[in-house]
């Protein structure tokens, strides 16, 4: 995933299912200025409630 940001403008982002777990996702987030070689890239790792609507 963080290889496709490196392609990517600046505050792109990706938002996949979690590697560890099924339950949960994680971000992505390229951020910086620099050339790609020296730019950052986050990830972030969350859970995302399941709501049942009726």
């Amino acid at each position: 995933a963080e290889s496709l940001l490196t392609l990517c403008k600046e505050c792109s982002y990706l938002v996949r299912n979690s590697e560890t777990s099924r339950l949960d996702y994680s971000l992505s987030l390229r951020y910086g200025t620099a050339p790609l070689s020296q730019s950052a890239i986050a990830t972030f790792y969350f859970f995302v409630p399941s709501i049942t609507v009726k």
